[in-house]
């Protein structure tokens, strides 16, 4: 298994002012997973991240995955904001291996939530069924960016989505 390296949201300014270089090849990956969020945006959503990457990430960068757990504590749900892998190293699994270990650290009733660009939907279906995600396959309300998204879930204990006016509801099985 590849090493990878967490960077906490805590640690991000020290990470970015340390090293420019590093900090702008994840804003390439945010730019790559949301193509139509301003930089400033884009910038903010950095810094309300924690990073798994690889452990070489400053020499070689070649993949990551940005979450965010502000909703931990009151809904036991991780966002993920972002699952990049630069061209060079696609369709080598590190997309998988991501997932995977994201998928390690929630512990059994934690879930995982991505939301994925209405536009890249269909590409990325099939991928994220095949680790085990569930989605109603419903498109969320536009965003204040006017951006629309569909949800997809994950729970190490069985999960029931039931597409509501408000959103997806998740029941514990």
């Amino acid at each position: 298994m590849q090493p990878l390296m967490l960077v906490k949201k805590e640690e991000n300014l020290e990470w970015k002012e340390e090293d420019q270089n590093t900090f702008k090849n994840i804003m390439i990956g945010y730019k790559e997973c949301m193509p139509f969020v301003d930089e400033i945006l884009l910038e903010a959503r950095f810094f309300m991240n924690t990073h798994m990457l690889n452990s070489d990430f400053k020499k070689d960068p070649k993949y990551f995955i940005a979450f965010d757990d502000k909703n931990l504590k009151s809904q036991n749900i991780v966002a993920i904001s972002a699952l990049y892998v630069f061209s060079a190293y696609r369709k080598q699994g590190f997309a998988k291996l991501l997932l995977e270990q994201i998928k390690f650290l929630a512990q059994k009733d934690i879930v995982l939530q991505i939301a994925v660009n209405e536009k890249k939907f269909n590409d990325l279906k099939k991928f994220y069924l095949q680790m085990g995600f569930q989605t109603t396959g419903k498109i969320n309300q536009p965003d204040a960016l006017g951006i629309k998204y569909i949800d997809l879930f994950w729970c190490n204990s069985p999960i029931k989505l039931t597409t509501m006016n408000s959103g997806t509801k998740i029941e514990k099985l």
